[in-house]
């Protein structure tokens, strides 16, 4: 779905304005507790993971939409993004509702030769969209646990949690998550982005 600028009530709630403030918020809903017991470089570092794990996800359905000729821009939701600040505030980050917008896209492009009768490059382009976005967390997960592991520095496994956090997170089976689209398109996609998702979740 692609929501254009008109229906947007204020220019921080649309594009890189909406990504930019969802970032803040969720950076502190997950570093909240580093604040409150004055570690303040480890506060810092949940921003840079906050930052590869949150706006990687959401630039990767961006492009990846546009990779199939549909138009795409993320759009802040201001109630996910409350939401996100109150869980991650009363529970010191230990459990945060990362849902404070999406890549709104729409393809009219496949859509039209659709309708023609015309092939396309695929009929259901929503399920790899929607994988994208937790791809890009696994990838990172996987960079900063290798790290982590050969390092044993403690920035790495916070950048390396949080990544698999929103992997798991988004990957869940229930509208309007990601994983949803993904499990409806591509069952077998799903089970494998899931099953490393939890593992490395709960392992690391």
């Amino acid at each position: 779905m692609y929501v254009p600028r008109a229906q947007i009530p204020s220019k921080w709630t649309y594009g890189l304005q909406g990504l930019l403030l969802s970032w803040i918020v969720l950076s502190i809903a997950f570093g909240i507790r580093f604040l409150v017991y004055g570690y303040v470089e480890y506060f810092f570092w949940s921003m840079v993971a906050v930052g590869l794990g949150f706006v990687f996800h959401e630039l990767a359905h961006r492009e990846v939409a546009k990779r199939f000729g549909c138009l795409a821009e993320y759009v802040l939701w201001p109630m996910g993004l409350a939401l996100a600040l109150f869980l991650g505030v009363i529970t010191l980050g230990r459990f945060v509702f990362a849902a404070p917008g999406a890549v709104m896209f729409t393809c009219p492009y496949l859509y039209r030769r659709a309708r023609m009768g015309l092939p396309v490059e695929t009929s259901n382009p929503e399920a790899w969209i929607a994988a994208a976005g937790p791809a890009s967390n696994i990838i990172i997960g996987l960079i900063f646990t290798f790290l982590h592991m050969t390092t044993g520095y403690i920035p790495f496994y916070m950048i390396a949690s949080i990544n698999w956090y929103l992997a798991v997170f988004n990957l869940l089976p229930l509208d309007p998550l990601d994983g949803a689209k993904v499990f409806r398109g591509n069952m077998m996609l799903w089970i494998a982005m899931f099953s490393v998702s939890v593992i490395f979740a709960f392992v690391l």
